[in-house]
């Protein structure tokens, strides 16, 4: 598609735009991506390729808008939901107003009932602004970040409450993959509007990321053995981050998970444990009546959504997305 006399066009990915969208990356944020990071995210992932590009008449990509289109649960059905990331522009050909043509492209493109239901990221301030200027980005839910000290929730614990839940750790993914897949059915009732969390999912945003080393626990009924939660952390200098978490809304089981997580960091050396879930979430509930602390998100992040006619209302995504740093590729 041309646009101003011929002098850009817009177009889809195609294979060996890599080494352009790279070096638009390097002038965009002053840093090097590493390709292995670009393969990953966009080209190795177990859904669909979801970027546009605004490309000069003598090839030079200048603008990437595009995202990863995730499966999601949609009360019964299942839908595909863009989660926006890397969006850039080249600063020498900002004035033609690229950027907006390429995104409005994208939408019209991608964005239609039979492909992608809406767009959701984690933008910060700056960012948020120019798309709810042009592209009418709307704020959801608010992020809290929640911190606790493991040995305190460890303590929490009543020592004579039966142990229904028993923490395995996982060290690849060879095995518990249809697990994964049983833990994501099992409770997917309580996650209306969410990622579906299923072991394609689990194996590529965990096991396969090329630079980063998440540490993956299940946990197993003690009854019947039958796996019933997963928690992915990101341990970082003295502390642990849950990543991702799964479990059906029992604020019991969430003691006891929290509570085998506290023992398992503290035998890490760890002496803090963080999460970020939305303001309104039965987790975000939990946590803070087992003793996290909402300490006041520190990266600027702003949950957002851009919502289609064929889209649901913003309050019921509000309501009903659910979300945590394993949707982006944030830690």
């Amino acid at each position: 598609m041309e646009i101003l006399d011929g002098k850009y066009s817009l177009r889809s990915f195609h294979p060996g735009d890599e080494k352009g969208i790279l070096d638009l990356w390097k002038t965009a944020f002053k840093s090097n991506m590493d390709p292995d990071l670009f393969k990953w995210k966009y080209l190795d992932n177990p859904y669909s390729k979801t970027m546009m590009l605004c490309v000069t008449d003598n090839s030079e990509i200048v603008t990437f808008y595009g995202g990863i289109p995730f499966k999601f649960q949609y009360n019964e059905d299942i839908v595909y939901v863009v989660n926006l990331m890397d969006i850039m522009s080249h600063p020498n050909h900002r004035e033609n107003r690229i950027f907006e043509k390429t995104a409005r492209r994208f939408i019209e493109y991608f964005c239609t009932p039979d492909n992608l239901l809406l767009m959701y990221g984690f933008p910060g301030e700056f960012h948020y602004s120019i798309g709810e200027r042009i592209l009418n980005y709307k704020k959801i839910s608010n992020v809290l970040y929640l911190k606790a000290f493991p040995n305190e929730l460890f303590n929490k614990k009543n020592s004579a409450q039966k142990n229904i839940v028993e923490l395995e750790i996982i060290e690849n993914y060879d095995g518990p993959a249809k697990e994964f897949d049983l833990v994501w059915e099992n409770c997917k009732s309580y996650y209306p509007f969410s990622i579906v969390r299923d072991a394609s999912f689990i194996k590529w945003r965990f096991f396969d990321h090329p630079q980063k080393q998440y540490n993956v626990l299940r946990f197993k009924n003690s009854d019947d053995d039958s796996f019933t939660a997963y928690a992915v952390l990101k341990v970082n200098e003295r502390k642990a981050t849950i990543v991702d978490l799964l479990l059906p809304d029992s604020k019991i089981l969430f003691e006891q998970i929290i509570s085998c997580i506290s023992e398992y960091v503290m035998g890490l050396d760890l002496n803090q444990i963080d999460i970020w879930l939305p303001e309104n979430h039965f987790l975000t509930g939990h946590a803070l009546s087992s003793g996290f602390k909402n300490e006041g998100e520190p990266i600027g992040i702003i949950p957002t959504v851009a919502l289609f006619e064929h889209s649901p209302s913003l309050e019921w995504v509000k309501s009903n997305l659910y979300y945590n740093m394993g949707d982006g590729d944030l830690l």
